[in-house]
């Protein structure tokens, strides 16, 4: 019984954030394999894979994923240094730490 309860309780969150997840996902999925025109929204069309057929064999789509690598790593490249950068800095003893402490999740010496 004393098991039950607390997942009982969660239950309805827990749902909701599965449904708040699953939803776009499906209607994502169903989107990209049926022929979908925005103007004529009554039309569609069962197309399968030919959507993602059409953006791999398409020239820019090479370059384009190139691009959003060579993004993703430079933001992670850039956020790891300047996290690495902050984390000695405010390791270090400095004038104001007492009031910088308030700030950040360090514990004030």
């Amino acid at each position: 019984m004393t098991r039950l309860l607390p997942r009982a309780l969660m239950a309805p969150a827990v749902v909701t954030l599965f449904l708040w997840m699953i939803v776009p996902l499906a209607m994502t999925i169903y989107f990209s394999l049926v022929r979908y025109n925005l103007m004529q929204p009554g039309e569609k069309s069962f197309i399968g894979l030919a959507n993602y057929e059409y953006f791999v064999t398409d020239p820019d789509f090479g370059p384009s994923v190139l691009n959003t690598l060579s993004l993703l790593g430079s933001v992670i490249a850039i956020t790891v240094v300047l996290g690495v950068a902050l984390a000695l800095l405010v390791n270090e003893p400095f004038p104001a730490a007492a009031s910088s402490a308030c700030c950040s999740f360090r514990r004030s010496s």
